[in-house]
């Protein structure tokens, strides 16, 4: 996601972010401390996945998903990118929603963005971004078909 990333001007770069890790409870973890920074007066960006309802819930500032209009803006801006089309088959589904939340976040100027991760560690999309704050929840043995499914493979990978 480096290379997308920088075709688009590194938008994870201009925003605060607190990534939380971990195979239960990420959902969980992020909303409660999106709330927090919300009490306390942040205003916050939230990535998470799955979505319950409406792939919009996915990305939200101060609990508003992100809007229809601006949904069909970023994913528009993303994969009409001729440099992307060229690779895009190089690119999933959670690469592209986790730049449009990056981008949608540094635009709308969030004090904090609360990121859920993906599978976690070495093969994660959000793992290019430069934490305020790292969370980790409790760790099981899943994507062991990725990770490597030997303790020393998966903490290994998990941990980088």
């Amino acid at each position: 996601i480096k290379y997308l990333a920088n075709l688009f001007g590194n938008p994870h770069k201009e925003i605060n972010t607190l990534p939380v890790a971990g195979t239960k409870g990420k959902g969980n973890i992020c909303l409660k401390i999106t709330e927090c920074l919300r009490a306390a007066g942040y205003k916050t960006g939230l990535y998470t996945s799955p979505h319950l309802f409406t792939f919009r819930e996915r990305i939200q500032v101060n609990g508003n998903y992100i809007s229809e209009d601006e949904f069909i803006k970023y994913s528009s801006s993303i994969l009409d990118c001729p440099e992307l089309r060229a690779k895009l088959k190089e690119y999933g589904f959670f690469d592209v929603t986790t730049l449009m939340s990056f981008l949608y976040f540094r635009d709308k100027k969030v004090d904090v963005a609360v990121i859920e991760t993906g599978i976690g560690g070495l093969y994660d999309t959000t793992n290019i971004i430069d934490p305020l704050l790292s969370i980790i929840t409790s760790i099981g043995f899943d994507h062991c078909d990725i990770l490597g499914n030997t303790c020393l493979l998966y903490t290994s990978a998990a941990a980088d």
